[in-house]
């Protein structure tokens, strides 16, 4: 089996890595002249990745997803596979929908893992979540047992909007308390707390985060503003309640 993955940030990498000893050939899409790949890898222009390969990953910021999509359209081939490997839902299955011929297949995915938990725990038990948009039943039972016979993921089989509602809370909610806390500069401590090392963490893997994941799980998920502000307003009625209080020695 030969795939194509296009684009090579911190998850193309990290998926290039994880498939290469499994698959036959995987060429790679980027805009840097990539070294130092994995046996069986292979870096060619998108053309040439679009013609040799019925499998098409685009591992692209969400930012560039849409106009990726507008410069592979023409170029598929009938029965060709894309899958989406993206943090948000709607938004790319919507956009494949409307770009994509008809007569191409549709997979998308959002692997709930990367460089840091990977490396830290393993790959094996990871959670994947897939949304069979367009594709057939035997090709999807095929990428099923690839997925989760050889490389040991949990696949979770979700409606999209169920996974955006979701990963509001669990991406939205936590990276921007995370990147608040990284922009807050905190001061070297003495002192520490098991309560306060967590929240300390929290804010070490948000630092890990690109620019660019921290905007699409926040403007790419329909949900993310409405979690974001009901967090806010929580915050600011405790922080009011605290300022009532008629036995407060401090201002």
């Amino acid at each position: 089996m030969t795939i194509s993955i296009i684009g090579y940030g911190q998850f193309g990498k990290l998926l290039t890595e994880i498939l290469a000893p499994h698959l036959e050939k995987i060429y790679l899409v980027s805009s840097r002249q990539l070294s130092d790949l994995p046996k069986g890898c292979e870096q060619v222009d998108l053309k040439q990745a679009i013609s040799v390969s019925k499998i098409i990953i685009p591992s692209v910021p969400m930012q560039s997803f849409k106009s990726v999509l507008q410069e592979i359209a023409p170029l598929l081939q009938p029965d060709t596979l894309i899958i989406d490997v993206g943090s948000v839902k709607l938004y790319p299955i919507e956009q494949m929908q409307l770009i994509l011929p008809h007569n191409v297949s549709i997979l998308a995915t959002h692997p709930l893992f990367g460089p840091i938990s990977v490396d830290g725990l393993g790959l094996a038990g990871q959670q994947i979540v897939l949304c069979p948009i367009r594709i057939k039943p035997n090709a999807y039972q095929e990428i099923k047992n690839f997925l989760g016979q050889v490389l040991k993921l949990s696949l979770i089989e979700m409606d999209p909007d169920k996974h955006d509602q979701e990963m509001a809370w669990i991406h939205g909610l936590s990276f921007f308390i995370g990147r608040g806390i990284v922009q807050m500069d905190q001061p070297t401590l003495k002192l520490n707390t098991g309560y306060f090392k967590q929240l300390t963490k929290l804010a070490e893997i948000e630092q890990t985060h690109s620019w660019e994941l921290f905007k699409t799980v926040q403007n790419f998920n329909p949900y993310a503003y409405k979690i974001r502000q009901n967090f806010i307003d929580t915050i600011i009625s405790i922080n009011q309640q605290l300022m009532i209080d008629p036995n407060r020695p401090y201002s």
